[in-house]
């Protein structure tokens, strides 16, 4: 049992020492790497039995990845110790991955998931046992990020990106920042929307153009390949050219930037009382300052002419093919409008025009002789080259002498 534990320290301590450093391998691995790796395929099924039989045996794999996307990874080991496999790139210039199953045995084998974040290329796996031997299984399957980046991975060489169009990317292993360069057309609000289903984080930076200030900067946290983690921050951008870098922990991201409109703004609402008037309802404007949008609520009715009305005693009065009118006037009116007819329906009746708000009085001539009319008033106002009426007044009537 002491012996266990002892070597579970040791293949520990190995494991981070091999990570920290991330040594390269030997010219020797390299030439058994490239003349005896078999193709690695990705079907997502279990591999045939494979063996490692010593202690100086190591079993090579070769990786076509085709585009930027994720592997995953199993190995199921019934050997009772520790399995290694460790990723290399094409030249094994980089070690990029080293990982273990533990402590397998013939009737129940451990199995070890991982997860590599690739760019696209060839890559070398490397599957040996240090001074355990036996048998172990491989399954490995691949997802496309479907990534439209360049990989564009400087300041100084970074993809030219449109204002509004959506970038699909990725952070691998051998890519852990992309640049991008932008054109922003006038001084204006923006929008900058990242989805990150990388876990925990996926960073993003707008810098300037000499990269002396940052502009905004932010990040998604703790997305996955089902559920991606949303951010998006309004920022106010400069008219001329700025430069947008994303970074972070590996694994697909998308993003757009845009000009902030009415569909894609956080609101900021300043209000304002609009007063009533003849044409309109009073009511309380909320306009946004970023993007303009607006509505109205807590309305109160417009303005209205006040109703006229008929003198009760002698506001009508009949003479002879005439009848003369009296009614209470309207302050705020320009004139007012009288209507009559011989009967009550007002079917037919003529309409005259009194061109005098303060005036009260108006005789209408000419009217036949022994018959009863019907008249109302009603005062009107001019606003903004437009017509306001009051309502009709009750009809009175009179018989003509």
């Amino acid at each position: 049992m002491k012996k266990k534990i002892v070597a579970i320290v040791l293949a520990m301590v190995l494991l981070v020492s091999h990570q920290i450093t991330n040594k390269p391998t030997t010219s020797k691995a390299q030439q058994d790497a490239t003349s005896l790796a078999q193709n690695l395929s990705f079907t997502g099924t279990w591999s045939s039995d494979k063996w490692l039989m010593s202690e100086e045996q190591d079993d090579w794999y070769k990786l076509v990845i085709p585009s930027d996307g994720r592997v995953e990874l199993k190995v199921m080991t019934y050997i009772d110790g520790f399995t290694y496999f460790q990723l290399y790139t094409s030249d094994f210039s980089e070690r990029l991955y080293r990982d273990y199953a533990y402590d397998g045995n013939m009737t129940q084998p451990d199995t070890k998931v991982v997860n590599y974040s690739l760019s696209k290329g060839i890559y070398y796996l490397k599957v040996d046992n240090e001074s355990y031997t036996g048998k172990y299984r491989l399954n490995a399957s691949f997802t496309s990020y479907g990534v439209n980046d360049n990989n564009a991975h400087s300041y100084d060489s970074p993809q030219t990106y449109s204002l509004g169009t959506t970038i699909t990317g990725a952070i691998t292993a051998t890519d852990d920042q992309d640049w991008f360069k932008v054109v922003i057309p006038k001084n204006a609000y923006y929008v900058f929307s990242l989805s990150s289903y990388a876990d925990p984080y996926t960073n993003f930076w707008i810098y300037n153009k000499d990269l002396s200030e940052t502009e905004e900067n932010g990040d998604a946290y703790q997305g996955s390949l089902s559920k991606p983690a949303v951010t998006k921050k309004e920022c106010v951008l400069a008219k001329g050219t700025h430069y947008i870098k994303i970074s972070g922990d590996e694994g697909k991201y998308i993003f757009t930037l845009c000009a902030l409109n009415q569909s894609n703004c956080e609101h900021a609402y300043e209000n304002t009382w609009v007063n009533e008037t003849y044409l309109q309802n009073g009511y309380t404007l909320h306009k946004c300052k970023k993007c303009g949008k607006t509505y109205k609520d807590e309305y109160i009715k417009k303005k209205t002419l006040n109703q006229n009305y008929f003198w009760s005693i002698g506001g009508v009065v009949a003479g002879k093919k005439k009848v003369k009118l009296g009614w209470s006037t309207t302050y705020d009116s320009d004139g007012y409008q009288i209507q009559y007819a011989q009967n009550k329906k007002m079917k037919k009746a003529k309409v005259i025009k009194v061109k005098n708000g303060y005036r009260s009085t108006k005789t209408i001539k000419k009217l036949k002789k022994k018959k009863r009319y019907y008249f109302r008033i009603r005062a009107y106002k001019k606003v903004q080259g437009k017509t306001v009426y009051a309502k009709w007044s009750k009809k009175r009537s009179a018989k003509v002498k």
